[in-house]
């Protein structure tokens, strides 16, 4: 993801040095998993949900540096897959889109 955002955008990343750890979730509940030697953490949904709500950015991004990232992300997909999508939508399941808060 970073090399994407870095080629799509160098200003963007040089501006917000952009943050972006992996992680590595095996939803399946008879999954386990030896990680004792990945640099990328392996957690279960349950932990990569509290993983991402404690995570702190190193700076908070503005909302116009948001919408940019997730504008970029949204280019890459493959065009069927975000019918719909315009910038204040959010998907909410298949092909249902939500209008977020702004």
């Amino acid at each position: 993801m970073r090399t994407y955002l870095e080629r799509a955008d160098p200003g963007l990343c040089s501006r917000t040095q952009l943050w972006i750890h992996g992680l590595i979730v095996f939803a399946h509940p008879g999954s386990s998993v030896d990680g004792e030697y990945s640099p990328v953490p392996a957690l279960s949904p349950e932990d990569a949900v509290t993983a991402i709500v404690q995570a702190v950015p190193r700076r908070p991004l503005s909302r116009a540096e948001q919408e940019r990232i997730v504008d970029l992300m949204a280019a890459a997909q493959p065009s069927n897959e975000l019918e719909g999508y315009t910038r204040g939508l959010r998907n909410v399941g298949g092909s249902r889109w939500v209008a977020t808060e702004s």
